[in-house]
């Protein structure tokens, strides 16, 4: 949680569940307990996590929702003890908290909420509203990975149009797999790195290290959506002014590597469409992001660090402003009970690349194929998705069984792919030691 609106969410959500058992005329309270266990596998290379546990997790979730006349008031919270990770192994998260009023054709809407943008099945390209979860690769949906923003949303709807805006005072970053046993730390931020024929030590990196944005009235952000339900498609346009939930990470070179950073102002505009054509539905998004704030690679970094070093300079250039677009073509199918999903995504950065530690362009396409078995309590799925730059790859395949309407339980794995290139193995390669099996009981109530 972001540990400077805290206070205010935990003092707003006791107000908000004060105002429910005070007026509310109907209450619904709703809760899981859940449990997953993933262990490292060999996938035809030399897994340094073979046999090691890279996933365990033990979980409690509840919400309650009150509704008085046109008044929703809605709380959801969880706590989750994470055994593999070696400090603050027990996390407490308020995921939503909001009060609602109706007016009919305009509504508002006021706390922690969760909003999901764009037409992108687990990828993101306009949906930069809510910040993501970033400590585990083994979520079972990409929106179990969507963190609450602390807002107020005033809302206005018609019978084929609707207009979301929102003010957003507090700013959420991404939350980022940091914690000492994460085995996702090692390659955000690995122990050390090789310079000049040289092994260059990193020291530890906490979220600390990286400098928010002061909570203030001017640096609040602030996002638009608007919505047409259109007879031939449903189409979305978005605009964001905020903060970008990544920081840009600054290298400081010496004796050893110390990594700070920052988070820059983003602007977002976007537009999605869901278009059925007969039984298959094409679904289109893109986003333009003007100057976006990117980190330059860190040799790169190195070198500015000594130009500005020679010329008596303490800062240097660590990022430059370039401007970005995504996009995605989706394509969904159900033929005979399937559920078929195929996707083409693309990122490009215009201007001089030379000092980013990225290509101009990157490509990757996904599929996935489920179906539901044994009167519907059995369900079986394959996901995969391929970086098309350099053919490295990931495939998740898993079975859902319903063992009764409160109690399901999974099996899944995560397995990765290097390309064929062996000097640039592709983005997925760097997640091969990570190749895992996990097992997942939820009973809900």
């Amino acid at each position: 949680m972001n540990q400077g609106s805290k206070p205010l969410v935990l003092l707003t959500l006791a107000c908000l569940l004060a105002q429910s058992a005070i007026f509310a005329a109907d209450i619904e309270f709703q809760g899981k307990l859940s449990t997953q266990t993933g262990t490292g596998i060999p996938n035809g290379h030399d897994s340094a996590n073979k046999g090691e546990f890279l996933l365990g997790t033990l979980g409690a979730e509840g919400s309650v929702t009150a509704y008085s006349d046109a008044s929703t008031v809605y709380a959801d919270a969880s706590l989750t003890y994470d055994y593999i990770v070696k400090e603050e192994n027990l996390t407490f998260r308020v995921k939503e908290a909001w009060f609602d009023y109706n007016g009919g054709w305009w509504t508002v809407r006021a706390g922690r909420q969760l909003t999901a943008w764009g037409a992108a099945d687990g990828i993101q390209v306009a949906d930069v509203l809510c910040p993501q979860d970033q400590t585990s690769l083994w979520s079972s949906d990409y929106s179990e990975s969507r963190l609450g923003i602390d807002a107020l949303r005033f809302s206005l709807s018609g019978e084929s149009l609707t207009a979301d805006m929102y003010w957003i005072p507090l700013f959420t970053p991404n939350e980022l797999p940091l914690k000492d046993g994460n085995p996702l730390k090692k390659i955000m931020i690995p122990s050390s790195v090789e310079m000049n024929g040289t092994t260059v030590s990193i020291n530890k990196v906490t979220k600390d290290s990286f400098e928010k944005p002061d909570v203030t009235l001017s640096n609040g952000e602030y996002a638009a959506r608007l919505k047409a339900f259109l007879p031939f498609a449903d189409i979305s346009l978005y605009g964001f002014y905020g903060w970008d939930d990544m920081p840009v990470m600054k290298y400081a070179i010496g004796q050893s590597i110390s990594i700070t950073g920052t988070y820059e102002r983003m602007t977002m505009f976007g537009i999605d469409a869901s278009i059925p054509i007969k039984s298959v539905m094409l679904r289109l998004e893109g986003a333009f992001f003007p100057a976006r704030a990117m980190a330059v690679s860190p040799m790169a970094q190195a070198a500015n660090q000594m130009k500005a070093y020679m010329q008596g300079k303490q800062d240097f250039e660590y990022f430059v402003k370039r401007n970005e677009v995504a996009g995605l073509i989706g394509l969904d199918f159900m033929p005979a009970g399937w559920t078929i999903t195929a996707q083409y995504y693309i990122n490009a950065v215009m201007g001089d690349i030379q000092m980013l530690d990225r290509e101009r362009y990157i490509q990757q396409t996904t599929c996935s194929i489920s179906k539901s078995f044994l009167r519907e309590t059995l369900e079986l799925s394959l996901t995969g998705i391929v970086d098309l730059n350099h053919f490295s790859s990931m495939v998740n395949p898993s079975a859902t069984y319903s063992v009764s309407d409160q109690l399901s339980v999974s099996m899944s794995a995560s397995l990765f792919f290097r390309g064929p290139d062996s000097d640039n193995r592709g983005t997925y390669a760097a997640y091969e030691d990570l190749d895992c099996i996990s097992l997942k009981a939820v009973f809900s109530f």
